[in-house]
């Protein structure tokens, strides 16, 4: 096993704490566990909260995806309004990176249709109602 620091190698550390973020979000999304959800809640804010954008757009998107999903996943399992309000901003935030990173690609280069565009969308969000 690797270990990153955050100040000598500060990407591959948070991109290391957003894979252990999705972790705990999917076992708190398999398990129906709070506590995990609200660990990976903390990790994905902690680690956004000292990582700029623009220090790695695609692992910043990443992360508040994740934060995304388990914020929609604890208000599946809690009911807490909170948690979807939450969940809409890290969604909206990362769809607009997203959609800046289109434009930008857009504007650089015509791309024909049979090119498309390759994203790493990372594990799909599984909603599911109960």
């Amino acid at each position: 096993m690797k270990i990153y620091h955050k100040q000598a190698w500060p990407i591959e550390w948070a991109e290391t704490q957003g894979q252990i973020a999705a972790s705990l979000e999917q076992l708190g999304d398999m398990t129906d566990n709070l506590e995990d959800l609200k660990q990976s809640i903390a990790l994905c804010r902690q680690v956004l909260d000292g990582f700029p954008r623009k220090s790695n757009p695609d692992i910043w998107t990443d992360l508040q995806t994740t934060l995304g999903g388990a914020l929609v996943v604890s208000y599946r399992i809690d009911k807490d309004l909170e948690f979807a309000g939450q969940a809409e901003i890290a969604f909206r935030d990362a769809l607009q990176e997203l959609s800046a990173r289109i434009s930008r690609r857009n504007g650089q280069s015509q791309r024909t249709a049979s090119e498309g565009l390759s994203w790493n969308w990372g594990r799909p969000a599984r909603i599911r109602t109960t």
